[in-house]
């Protein structure tokens, strides 16, 4: 009977495997879910969380956020409470956990556990801020100081940060510094107050508060709402490009604008002159202005002839905290200059960039080209080439560099490691300006080459060591074949000794036997 013994034995084990793997890992929590959008469960909502077990006989019971069991009282304002459902024929204990109405104390970890195992699930609930009298725009007058306030009420309690231009706005502490912050409670809520010290123009623009809300036990529960304040500054009108003399270059007969914009709030109005004399002002009608409200400019047209070359035009910018002038001067246009300096500033494998620059400058530049030659046998023993050699050289037009300088510009798409003859010329509306004198510029050897120069040499060191090490190796191959000779001979010397002394051992046995 000992064959119906491992039987059942074999039977049970079996079935403890299967399925008493599947009870101890048959708790299931459903994941919490929000509203869409809603990273959070918001105050005075209703919700439920179902945790479900495969074996109706195990006990199932939900722990609060503080450890505690949770009672099966539907009169509570969290409670729990057992189901049980059909699943593919088999009888699932669903046992839900029901907020009737969440506050944020609810916010936590709850666990579902049974005698043989447990889940966890974390709740977030917020009381989202609101923005009490806190107000959309504010304008004050340039030169005073103002503060201000944005004021957060909610749960978790909110702190705020300010910020503007995506820049955060931070106290120093100093007495100096343009900003202060202060924080301060009142039965509304939160209030932080930003004090903007001795207002300027450049001062306007949005200010964004923030009101950040975080649960101390949940790193993922938290939340951010933001609001714009939009600071306007009252001022008198400023020029943006400063109050120098603005030339305008016109060819005879032309038609130019004058065009004049004032920064300022309120906007200003303009008004135009032209001197007559150093003390007479001549006021152009409104008629002959065009304003544009949405710009903020005012258009002056003028007809470029002999009466108006070095003529000069003031345009007038008044609100009521006061008024500023811009002069104008309509300058006849010429053709340019030929450059008085061309330096070599940097050069690269494919590219030269030159700083480019005149004594005195009285014609506009709208564009600059550059003639360049290879340095030959043919002109490498004199200083500079023949007129008759650039024919055969290359134009090209320099790039503009942005690099903060005004007139430094780029030759590019040059060959590596090349010496060149180079002379540059600028151009206008009447035409070109004589060319330069030529310099010399050499491009560099590109990293590319470099590479390949190094690895080249590397591979060379490495071919002589990989040799050496060849080298080695045979000597080493020898030697190790001797050594396996020797080592045979001894192996096979001890194999037979051995087979003697086991053969005798077999004899002694044998005749004692016998």
């Amino acid at each position: 009977m000992k064959w119906l013994f491992y039987v059942i034995v074999f039977v049970y084990l079996f079935y403890r495997a299967v399925y008493g793997l599947k009870e101890s890992n048959s708790l299931y929590v459903e994941p919490v879910t929000y509203e869409e959008d809603l990273k959070y469960l918001p105050v005075g909502t209703r919700k439920t969380i179902a945790c479900k077990v495969l074996n109706r006989n195990q006990k199932v019971e939900w722990l609060n956020n503080h450890g505690n069991v949770v009672k099966h009282e539907n009169t509570n304002r969290v409670f729990s409470q057992t189901k049980h459902l059909m699943n593919s024929g088999r009888i699932v204990t669903e046992q839900v956990l029901t907020f009737t109405h969440a506050v944020v104390e609810d916010s936590g970890v709850y666990t579902c556990r049974t005698n043989k195992t447990s889940q966890e699930v974390e709740l977030c609930v917020i009381d989202a801020s609101d923005f009490v009298n806190t107000p959309k725009e504010i304008a004050v007058n340039q030169g005073r100081s103002y503060t201000l306030s944005c004021e957060a009420r909610g749960q978790p309690e909110p702190r705020i940060v300010w910020n503007r231009n995506g820049e955060d706005i931070k106290d120093d502490g100093d007495d100096s510094s343009k900003y202060r912050l202060m924080e301060k409670y009142n039965r509304q809520g939160f209030e932080s107050l930003l004090t903007i010290t001795s207002l300027e123009a450049d001062d306007h623009g949005i200010y964004t508060c923030t009101a950040i809300q975080e649960n101390s036990k949940l790193s993922d529960c938290s939340l951010s709402k933001s609001w714009n304040i939009t600071l306007i500054v009252n001022h008198a009108p400023v020029f943006l490009d400063g109050n120098d003399i603005e030339l305008v270059y016109a060819k005879e007969n032309q038609s130019v604008d004058l065009v004049c914009s004032a920064s300022a709030f309120p906007k200003p109005s303009y008004r135009w002159f032209h001197y007559e004399d150093d003390h007479t002002l001549f006021e152009y009608s409104q008629k002959q202005i065009i304003d544009s409200p949405d710009t903020g400019e005012a258009t002056l047209s003028i007809v470029a002839d002999k009466s108006n070359y070095d003529r000069k035009f003031l345009c007038r910018a008044t609100n009521e905290l006061g008024n500023n002038s811009k002069t104008f001067t309509i300058v006849q246009m010429e053709k340019p200059d030929k450059p008085s300096e061309v330096n070599l500033v940097q050069s690269s494998d494919t590219e030269l960039v030159f700083n480019i620059s005149w004594f005195d400058i009285h014609f506009p530049i709208d564009g600059i080209e550059a003639q360049y030659m290879v340095v030959s046998g043919t002109n490498l023993k004199r200083k500079t080439p023949r007129e008759a050699e650039w024919k055969r050289g290359k134009q090209s037009e320099l790039v503009k560099v942005d690099d903060g300088e005004e007139n430094v510009y780029s030759l590019q798409d040059l060959e590596e490691e090349t010496e060149y003859w180079i002379r540059v010329r600028t151009k206008n509306d009447i035409g070109y300006s004589p060319w330069s004198s030529p310099i010399s510029a050499s491009t560099t050897k590109s990293d590319t080459t470099l590479l390949i120069v190094t690895m080249e040499t590397v591979t060379e060191s490495e071919t002589e060591t990989d040799e050496e090490k060849l080298d080695e190796e045979t000597k080493d191959n020898n030697e190790g074949e001797v050594s396996s000779h020797n080592f045979e001979g001894t192996f096979y010397g001890l194999f037979f000794i051995g087979g003697i002394f086991v053969l005798g051992f077999i004899c002694v046995f044998v005749m004692r036997m016998v």
